[in-house]
Protein backbone atom coordinates (compact mmCIF):
# COMPACT_ATOMS: atom_id res chain seq x y z
CA UNK A 1 0.00 0.00 0.00
CA UNK A 2 1.29 3.14 -0.94
CA UNK A 3 0.62 5.91 1.86
CA UNK A 4 -0.34 9.50 0.72
CA UNK A 5 1.59 11.71 2.75
CA UNK A 6 4.75 11.05 5.36
CA UNK A 7 4.40 12.68 8.69
CA UNK A 8 7.93 12.85 10.21
CA UNK A 9 8.23 11.63 13.68
CA UNK A 10 11.48 12.61 14.88
CA UNK A 11 15.27 11.80 14.33
CA UNK A 12 18.44 9.81 16.33
CA UNK A 13 22.14 10.44 15.40
CA UNK A 14 23.46 6.97 15.55
CA UNK A 15 27.48 6.21 14.28
CA UNK A 16 28.02 9.05 11.94
CA UNK A 17 24.08 8.84 10.48
CA UNK A 18 21.10 10.30 11.00
CA UNK A 19 18.49 7.88 11.19
CA UNK A 20 14.53 9.88 10.41
CA UNK A 21 11.43 7.87 11.51
CA UNK A 22 8.26 8.65 9.66
CA UNK A 23 4.75 7.86 9.72
CA UNK A 24 2.98 7.38 6.17
CA UNK A 25 -0.67 8.10 6.50
CA UNK A 26 -2.46 6.06 4.10
CA UNK A 27 -6.57 6.78 2.75
CA UNK A 28 -8.11 4.72 4.97
CA UNK A 29 -5.46 6.89 7.74
CA UNK A 30 -3.85 3.79 9.02
CA UNK A 31 -0.29 5.07 9.98
CA UNK A 32 2.74 2.98 8.31
CA UNK A 33 6.08 3.49 10.57
CA UNK A 34 9.25 3.74 8.57
CA UNK A 35 12.82 5.11 8.90
CA UNK A 36 15.21 6.50 6.23
CA UNK A 37 18.78 6.72 7.09
CA UNK A 38 21.44 9.01 5.67
CA UNK A 39 25.07 9.14 5.89
CA UNK A 40 26.80 12.53 7.64
CA UNK A 41 29.86 11.44 5.81
CA UNK A 42 27.63 12.14 2.40
CA UNK A 43 26.42 14.85 2.90
CA UNK A 44 29.92 17.01 3.85
CA UNK A 45 31.28 15.65 0.85
CA UNK A 46 28.47 16.76 -1.62
CA UNK A 47 27.92 19.92 0.69
CA UNK A 48 24.33 19.80 1.94
CA UNK A 49 23.10 20.85 4.69
CA UNK A 50 21.53 18.82 8.08
CA UNK A 51 18.51 21.35 7.40
CA UNK A 52 17.68 19.77 4.00
CA UNK A 53 17.34 16.12 5.28
CA UNK A 54 14.35 15.57 6.30
CA UNK A 55 13.00 16.82 2.69
CA UNK A 56 15.55 14.63 1.40
CA UNK A 57 14.37 11.85 3.22
CA UNK A 58 10.40 12.55 2.33
CA UNK A 59 11.36 12.76 -1.29
CA UNK A 60 12.41 9.39 -1.31
CA UNK A 61 9.71 7.58 0.76
CA UNK A 62 7.33 9.76 -2.18
CA UNK A 63 8.97 7.98 -4.64
CA UNK A 64 8.61 4.31 -3.40
CA UNK A 65 6.38 2.48 -5.21
CA UNK A 66 4.99 0.37 -2.05
CA UNK A 67 5.84 1.42 1.99
CA UNK A 68 5.68 -1.69 3.87
CA UNK A 69 5.44 -1.07 7.84
CA UNK A 70 8.84 -0.83 9.42
CA UNK A 71 10.26 -0.21 6.06
CA UNK A 72 14.25 1.12 6.85
CA UNK A 73 15.47 2.92 3.34
CA UNK A 74 18.88 4.85 3.02
CA UNK A 75 19.61 7.88 1.00
CA UNK A 76 22.44 6.84 -1.15
CA UNK A 77 25.23 8.93 -2.63
CA UNK A 78 23.82 8.31 -6.36
CA UNK A 79 21.01 10.72 -4.97
CA UNK A 80 23.02 12.92 -2.08
CA UNK A 81 24.98 13.40 -5.52
CA UNK A 82 21.62 14.36 -7.80
CA UNK A 83 20.27 16.81 -5.15
CA UNK A 84 24.00 18.23 -5.22
CA UNK A 85 23.77 18.69 -9.22
CA UNK A 86 20.37 20.24 -8.59
CA UNK A 87 21.55 22.94 -6.39
CA UNK A 88 24.31 23.70 -8.16
CA UNK A 89 22.03 24.08 -11.42
CA UNK A 90 19.36 26.39 -9.32
CA UNK A 91 21.81 28.50 -7.97
CA UNK A 92 24.02 29.10 -11.37
CA UNK A 93 20.43 29.75 -12.86
CA UNK A 94 20.08 32.19 -9.80
CA UNK A 95 23.69 33.98 -10.48
CA UNK A 96 23.01 34.30 -14.04
CA UNK A 97 19.74 36.23 -13.53
CA UNK A 98 20.87 38.19 -11.00
CA UNK A 99 23.75 39.18 -12.78
CA UNK A 100 21.46 40.05 -16.26
CA UNK A 101 19.16 42.67 -14.09
CA UNK A 102 21.78 45.01 -13.11
CA UNK A 103 21.73 48.65 -14.45
CA UNK A 104 24.39 49.62 -15.94
CA UNK A 105 26.89 52.72 -14.68
CA UNK A 106 25.97 55.63 -16.08
CA UNK A 107 28.69 57.50 -17.30
CA UNK A 108 27.30 60.88 -16.22
CA UNK A 109 27.66 59.91 -12.53
CA UNK A 110 28.59 63.18 -10.40
CA UNK A 111 27.39 65.40 -13.20
CA UNK A 112 24.67 67.10 -11.06
CA UNK A 113 26.78 68.58 -8.11
CA UNK A 114 30.11 69.29 -10.43
CA UNK A 115 28.28 71.37 -13.43
CA UNK A 116 27.12 74.94 -12.47
CA UNK A 117 23.21 75.66 -12.47
CA UNK A 118 24.35 79.24 -14.19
Amino acid sequence: MKPTTFLLTGFRSEQGARIYTFDGVGPDRVRIPCTVVADLALIRKYNIRVQELPLLCRSLLDRQETVVADARLELNEHELSSHATRLAEAKSAHDAKRAAHRKPVSNRTGLAWRTSPF
